[in-house]
């Protein structure tokens, strides 16, 4: 905002009455600087925390769990996406840490890209909307292991709850 308010003071031009004054200075929508329909809000860039990760032959580039509740046990079903650039085989490993830290674990190669693994949580413990019930939440851990299997290549840790809407 503070250059766009220096570029109008240095050159000023017409701007439409609802628009903030020097927009144009900027490659934005017209939209976020006020419109008839919507308020004067201009995006200002990266508004989440950023980082640079370094690997050495593969990692785990995206993991996307789903569940299926069922009577009593929640089958999960672990999407792992992998680049590998070395070629050789990798293999993936899933650990989930329950709310009272027992352990499931299961290891595949990575075959396919992506790769599902699927586990089964019996006597799930379900996660409930505030005022409805507990907040239990599963740990779950996605290692990328070399050939040594001695130290995981990536890792990915993601908290998670059990939980299902139905609508009727």
């Amino acid at each position: 905002m503070e250059y766009i308010e220096n570029r109008y003071r240095e050159a000023p031009l017409k701007n439409s009455d609802d628009s903030t004054k020097g927009s144009f200075y900027l490659r934005k929508a017209h939209c976020m600087f006020g419109w008839d329909w919507g308020p004067k809000l201009p995006d200002m860039g990266i508004w989440r925390s950023i980082s640079i990760r370094g690997y050495k032959n593969a990692r785990i580039e995206d993991v996307y769990i789903t569940q299926n509740h069922l009577e009593s046990k929640v089958e999960l079903d672990v999407r792992i996406s992998v680049f590998n650039r070395s070629g050789r085989n990798v293999k993936a490993a899933v650990k989930i840490i329950g709310p009272d830290k027992s352990e499931i674990e299961k290891t595949e190669n990575t075959g396919e890209n992506p790769k599902h693994i699927r586990l089964d949580i019996e006597n799930p413990k379900q996660w409930w909307p505030n005022g409805f019930g507990e907040h239990p939440l599963y740990t779950v851990e996605v290692f990328l292991l070399g050939a040594a299997e001695s130290e995981p290549l990536d890792s990915n840790r993601i908290k998670i709850g059990l939980r299902s809407l139905n609508v009727k």
